[in-house]
């Protein structure tokens, strides 16, 4: 069944339709946190207080070939990669992008500077897209 996944910044969206494969992974990384061992051999952890960061891989396949185009347009023009604050969101009430299922994520970030093996053309014009995004989960 497809499945349409909208992006969208502050000022511009875009929704692309496709198979999203549940090999859509995320994990949660604690930052700030470091284990220590002391002169007594006990272990400790020492928790700065640092954030806890979502990093996770949408993967959708066979989507059409222009909705793919205005994907990585809206990702080079709008998202500017990295710099703008994205959400991401799909019509699809199983689909867990790391806050749990279907509850979209707000104030991501593109994960990298370039498209490089985010998109890939395969025939007949459609394109599978592995789409890298990070966020950090608000505190309660």
């Amino acid at each position: 069944m497809p499945t349409t996944v909208t992006f969208a910044t502050d000022s511009e969206s875009v929704s692309v339709t496709g198979s999203v494969v549940y090999a859509t992974k995320y994990t949660t990384n604690r930052y700030g946190q470091t284990a220590e061992q002391t002169v007594d051999g006990e272990m400790v952890t020492v928790d700065n207080n640092g954030l806890n960061v979502i990093e996770g891989i949408i993967v959708i396949t066979s989507v059409e070939y222009d909705e793919g185009e205005a994907l990585r347009a809206w990702l080079r023009d709008d998202a500017v990669f990295r710099q703008e604050a994205i959400s991401i969101s799909s019509d699809c009430a199983e689909l867990d992008l790391g806050l749990g299922k279907d509850v979209a994520i707000t104030n991501a970030n593109f994960s990298k500077n370039n498209d490089k093996g985010v998109f890939k053309l395969r025939a007949p014009k459609r394109f599978d897209i592995k789409f890298p995004y990070s966020v950090v989960m608000e505190e309660e």
